[in-house]
């Protein structure tokens, strides 16, 4: 794709310095994560389907349909297997975005073997065992959603931008 002429550099990128306990910092080379890579870390990570089953009370007992007397049955979205599925799909995904935000750095390597579902597995472990926080992990993404114009305050510009030009355009 090109604009003015110019080919559009796919992916922008930059530098996030990360301060450490002991006074120093790592200096991560950062960049936006590109169209379809959130479906990429979707497809590979899918959010679970809640079990299927019956509703009770917080007694344990069965609930009925008060008109028709049928136990009621659905979806048990507050089953603590399927809670746990769900939070690690959603870890996983962010384990994804964080690899992909760190590609453009060459000097971050990874020992993990393979490829998909076993790569990013493989991927999460060596991110805990450095020493990699949450908050780290935070601030790398909230870079790559920002050089990708996905942050919050990216979006409200962009909206508020599309407004004045839909009001000029009135």
């Amino acid at each position: 794709m090109k604009f003015n002429g110019e080919k559009i550099r796919a992916m922008a990128e930059d530098d996030l310095v990360l301060p450490r306990p002991d006074g120093k910092h790592l200096t991560f080379h950062v960049r936006a994560l590109g169209l379809g890579e959130d479906a990429e870390a979707k497809k590979l990570f899918p959010d679970p389907e809640a079990p299927y089953g019956f509703y009770k009370d917080d007694r344990g007992r069965p609930l009925r349909d008060p008109d028709t007397g049928k136990t009621e049955a659905g979806p048990l979205f507050s089953e603590p297997g399927f809670l746990a599925a769900v939070d690690r799909a959603e870890r996983m995904r962010m384990i994804v975005k964080f690899v992909k935000a760190l590609d453009a750095d060459s000097r971050i390597t990874w020992d993990a073997p393979g490829e998909g579902v076993d790569f990013y597995a493989a991927c999460e472990t060596e991110i805990r065992e450095s020493g990699i926080t949450d908050g780290d992990m935070n601030l790398v993404l909230r870079r790559a959603f920002q050089l990708g114009n996905l942050d919050s305050d990216s979006i409200k510009r962009a909206a508020e931008a599309f407004s004045e030009r839909e009001r000029a355009h009135e």
